[in-house]
């Protein structure tokens, strides 16, 4: 599983392709953060993200998305719950 988060402010995250596989990938407890998903993943959820921006490329199923705000999120996914 990979991982981005605990705590993290103005950072930017970004997973090259052929980074994340087609595994799962959690985001969580950024700030002012900026993501880029560049590769394709099989599930990925987002929680407790503020003032970000997100990007995910590629999600073969479910993105998740809880307790976010203020934040602008650009998916490609098979299914969104928000």
């Amino acid at each position: 599983k990979n991982t981005q988060g605990t705590d993290k402010e103005h950072v930017l995250f970004m997973k090259e392709p052929n980074s994340i596989r087609g595994r799962p990938f959690e985001m969580y407890d950024l700030e002012h953060c900026d993501v880029l998903l560049l590769d394709h993943s099989e599930t990925v959820q987002i929680d407790n993200l503020k003032n970000c921006r997100v990007l995910v490329g590629a999600c073969c199923d479910v993105v998740y998305v809880r307790d976010c705000s203020h934040c602008q999120l650009t998916i490609a996914c098979k299914k969104l719950r928000v």
